[in-house]
């Protein structure tokens, strides 16, 4: 059986503890509970289990130093009000209260101080959790090294007329054994004399408009190549048609190339 003894009334009383306290937590001062220490101590047992004897003795040393804390704290606010209620400015109090008033605020501070060092020491007896494991980096995307179709495209404008002039043709690409060997497809646009109404949208690209130029190269994939060529074929068109492109290179002081024949 275990004694809880008052020092302000100066009598003891017998209790029976619900939970192992030691001695010297009991020692109670007037207006702290009982009911607040344990429940103090049932939270610190909650964060930190364990019941092994340099765990007990921690957590022990940790739950005095954390009641030792608030109750300087509760103190000095206390004190605090208590002066604060007389409504006399500070050059006012006598200085045994100035004294005492320091004293208490000092006290506070080395209380919070040693809290912080018995949280510390337990903290560092726990054993650490293991990290968990970084996910798998995915592989690196292999960068493609398969050639690329060339196509040149030569455009001009005659007595006010749109002249499209390319090669190799449609019809070279779409062979089976070109779509197996190349990875990508270039078309490569040279205008001799300034870029006609017809390929007005070649300069665009992601809704930008690069402006006049003399050579613009724009990539395909090899399928996105594909339907072009053959909406090319199907409709007979006179001039090369646009589709999604994942390249563009705008080469302004390019030369236009001469085709075989060309003047």
């Amino acid at each position: 059986m275990l004694t809880l003894y008052n020092f302000t009334t100066r009598e003891s009383r017998p209790i029976a503890a619900p939970i192992p306290i030691s001695s010297e937590e009991l020692l109670l001062t007037a207006g702290e509970s009982l009911t607040d220490l344990q429940n103090l101590h049932t939270a610190w047992l909650k964060d930190i289990p364990g019941q092994s004897h340099l765990i007990l003795t921690l957590r022990h040393d940790l739950i005095r130093a954390d009641w030792h804390r608030r109750r300087a704290r509760t103190t000095l606010q206390q004190f605090q009000l208590d002066l604060y209620l007389t409504g006399l400015p500070m050059q006012y109090w006598d200085p045994f209260i100035q004294k005492q008033i320091r004293f208490l605020e000092k006290h506070a501070a080395h209380t919070q101080n040693e809290f912080r060092k018995a949280l510390q020491l337990i903290q560092s007896q726990k054993p650490a959790t293991a990290k968990p494991e970084d996910p798998p980096t995915p592989p690196k995307p292999q960068r493609d090294y398969s050639p690329n179709w060339m196509q040149t495209v030569k455009v001009s404008i005659v007595d006010g007329k749109t002249v499209t002039e390319y090669e190799p043709k449609q019809e070279d690409f779409l062979k089976p054994e070109i779509l197996s060997l190349f990875g990508r497809a270039w078309r490569s646009y040279y205008f001799c004399n300034g870029i006609p109404e017809e390929y007005a949208w070649v300069t665009q690209h992601r809704g930008i408009d690069h402006g006049p130029t003399k050579s613009i190269s724009i990539c395909h994939s090899m399928e996105t190549f594909k339907e072009i060529c053959e909406r090319e074929i199907q409709t007979s068109a006179e001039h090369l048609l646009d589709g999604p492109r994942i390249g563009y290179e705008h080469r302004p002081d390019l030369p236009p190339t001469k085709f075989p024949g060309s003047p």
